[in-house]
């Protein structure tokens, strides 16, 4: 059951545009140390795309509940517990799927209490409806999400909103934990793993090689990856005042090694559930039924938006995805509700340097911005 408060709040909202009855709601989730706040360019073009934007921030982060101490012992347990333990994996699951659960609590909060407009429409004539997009790490929220929200609707005891008819569309926005997805190439640097790099200094290295621009080869091939940030480049942290660097940050959950988005993202990755999630939610199950009995959830949009200019496993991944998604059709595996989109010259913060160019590729039908 849904509490009556979610444990999730918003950062923002722009509220929706004036006297639309079918304007789309879009959600977002923000990646690692970086809020909600950083956002907030999106907010003042939500009215001429028919949308409105909430900028939703995550569990430890501000506004939002922090986790309990119980939770915190459970996520530091199995993060650290071997990867050969099938009950361990078990609490793994369960953990992402209640991270999963609160996003979904949220939305129908959100659906019950603000008069959202449901879809209307179907393909790419729909209006209305949620449209969901997790950033960077916050791409694992979306798809915990999508892959169990058929299971949270069927445990739900009031049965006044449907969230299905509302939720048309889930985005995957630079997916920062893509190197996980599929073979990485020989190689490979991030800053958080760097050992050259004091560990009190990891979170400011992280934020100035994500923010960079990486002039990557077209095609991206493993040798035309750019894995180094140039200190005399561009970069979205040139175009942010220390005020607004500020407000957007907030590094305790990035904490090495215990702050809670560190020990989830290692959670994952040590019991691969980074790859299981993403082959739910691209290949649903055929017991999903068909006809009249076919699961609604199956049927919504899963839409991978990516930058070229930005860290290299973003590239990396979606030219992982977009072969995929080719042997699918050689092998008749259905991945039709999958699509690709990518936004040329755009870094890791999109959202701030090229607001316009980001909405453009969550709300619209381009394969290409």
């Amino acid at each position: 059951m849904p509490s009556e408060q979610p444990v999730l709040r918003a950062f923002y909202d722009s509220g929706p545009p004036t006297e639309s009855s079918d304007h789309t709601t879009l959600v977002v989730i923000h990646g690692l140390m970086w809020h909600g706040a950083n956002f907030k360019k999106l907010l003042p073009l939500a009215a001429e795309h028919n949308a409105r934007v909430i900028a939703l921030n995550r569990r430890d982060y501000p506004g939002s509940a922090p986790y309990s101490e119980a939770e915190r012992a459970v996520l530091a347990r199995v993060a650290a517990a071997s990867p050969d333990s099938l009950s361990v994996l078990e609490e793994a699951r369960e953990f992402m799927r209640e991270r999963g659960r609160e996003v979904y609590d949220y939305l129908l909060h959100l659906v019950k209490c603000d008069r959202i407009p449901p879809i209307q429409g179907v393909g790419q004539n729909a209006k209305g409806g949620i449209v969901l997009a997790g950033w960077s790490l916050g791409a694992i929220w979306s798809l915990a999400f999508i892959v169990h929200a058929s299971s949270f609707s069927s445990l739900e005891v009031d049965l006044s909103v449907d969230l299905s008819k509302y939720v048309r569309r889930v985005v995957l926005h630079d997916c920062a934990f893509g190197f996980f997805l599929y073979p990485p190439p020989s190689q490979t640097y991030h800053p958080l793993w760097d050992s050259a790099v004091p560990l009190e200094k990891r979170a400011q290295r992280f934020h100035e090689w994500a923010a960079a621009y990486f002039p990557h080869g077209d095609p991206v091939e493993a040798d035309t990856l750019v894995l180094y940030d140039d200190p005399e480049g561009s970069s979205s942290l040139k175009n942010m005042t220390p005020e607004e660097l500020a407000e957007s940050t907030h590094e305790p959950p990035g904490h090495i090694p215990d702050g809670s988005d560190m020990l989830t993202a290692k959670l994952c990755a040590t019991h691969g559930l980074y790859e299981e999630l993403k082959d739910a939610a691209f290949h649903p199950s055929s017991a999903s039924g068909e006809g009249e009995l076919r699961d609604p959830w199956r049927d919504v949009e899963l839409r991978v938006v990516w930058c070229d200019q930005s860290i290299w496993g973003i590239p990396w991944v979606a030219k992982n995805i977009a072969a995929e998604l080719e042997e699918s059709k050689r092998t008749r595996t259905d991945t039709s509700r999958v699509s690709l989109v990518r936004l040329r010259g755009a870094n890791h913060f999109a959202h701030w340097d090229l607001p316009e160019k980001v909405l453009r590729g969550f709300l619209q039908n381009d394969a290409e911005v």
